[in-house]
């Protein structure tokens, strides 16, 4: 899959393209997303095409499925320490906000250090954070 070269890409496609590159499965869902939408709704993405799959992932609880839920988290862990705005908030809404109320036990055990305290945050909810 070619990325595009424009200077004016928007680092939430950036990204996206990044984690299709690392993990193939991403990279069919990604063509799967252009081809339903015409181009990248990272939002769209991330939470209607992603997310399902990840869940799947861990739900089948395959070697194969866990170790690349393991590559992704990481990934969304990296992106989150290089702190830009966009990709973070991506972050934020399509993936932490799943972890607002209870639930995906198995997932939330294997998030890295970063997305576990951000997770467990969205799980006390707004009042309780420090």
């Amino acid at each position: 899959m070619e990325q595009p070269t424009n200077a004016n890409e928007r680092a939430t496609d950036r990204f996206i393209y990044q984690l299709a590159a690392a993990i193939p499965d991403v990279a069919r869902l990604l063509e799967e997303h252009i081809r339903d939408n015409d181009e990248i709704l990272a939002y769209v993405f991330m939470g209607a095409y992603v997310w399902p799959w990840l869940e799947e992932q861990v739900n089948a609880g395959t070697d194969r499925g866990l170790d690349v839920v393991r590559q992704y988290l990481d990934l969304l862990e990296a992106e989150l320490a290089r702190d830009y705005g966009d990709t973070r908030s991506l972050i934020d809404v399509e993936f932490l906000e799943w972890f607002e109320g209870p639930g995906h036990d198995s997932l939330r055990a294997m998030l890295p250090p970063v997305l576990k305290r951000k997770a467990a945050a969205r799980t006390r909810g707004p009042k309780q954070q420090q």
